[in-house]
């Protein structure tokens, strides 16, 4: 299981609000999942945007979104606690042999 926090349209409309709101989610997550809570997947721009400067959650792994088509971790830049990523999503949207695919670097 992980959390996707993506899309500031999709939440309450202050840092305030969703830090409380994500809080509540994240704990129940953990609370219920326990170790099969993978972490959380998002980008610098999503989790700002959502929350500001803040990095409650940045103890859990990080399935970092950034589509840059490299299968590296070599753009990396911390945020909200972050030293670094457990996956990166590098291709968002892709296709292989007919399907729709993301790929993602480990």
């Amino acid at each position: 299981m992980w959390l996707d926090i993506e899309g500031p349209e999709y939440w309450l409309g202050s840092y305030d609000a969703n830090q409380n709101f994500m809080n509540d989610l994240a704990g129940a997550a953990r609370d219920i999942f326990g170790s099969q809570l993978g972490g959380i997947y998002t980008n610098a721009n999503g989790w700002s945007s959502i929350f500001g400067d803040w990095d409650e959650w940045g103890q859990l792994p990080l399935w970092w979104a950034y589509w840059d088509e490299s299968p590296s971790f070599d753009n990396w830049s911390p945020f909200a606690g972050w030293s670094k990523p457990a996956i990166k999503q590098y291709v968002g949207d892709g296709e292989e042999c007919g399907m729709s695919i993301d790929k993602d670097y480990y």
